[in-house]
């Protein structure tokens, strides 16, 4: 297994720290510009408020609603089935 001798930091950082050590500083060869494909994903933060978030999810309150009456009519039922059997 070959091991590398190239430190796992980020250049900005190891340049710093050898600053302040009294090193001089060395200057990465520029790399060339990178094209996005369609791969690449938009890292742009949006705002979400929770007015947008209501609208996008109020079919989750309904679905509980009827999710707890379900519930309640199948758990009434099992009380009436175990004094009738």
């Amino acid at each position: 297994k070959k091991t590398s001798h190239r430190p796992n930091l980020p250049t900005e950082t190891l340049n710093r720290a050898r600053q302040q050590a009294g090193q001089d500083t060395v200057v990465p060869a520029a790399r060339p510009a990178r094209q996005k494909n369609k791969l690449d994903v938009d890292t742009s933060v949006k705002k979400v408020t929770m007015e947008d978030l209501a609208n996008e999810y109020a079919y989750v309150v309904t679905d509980l609603r009827n999710m707890g009456l379900l519930a309640a009519a199948l758990f009434a039922l099992l009380i009436v089935l175990s004094f009738v059997l």
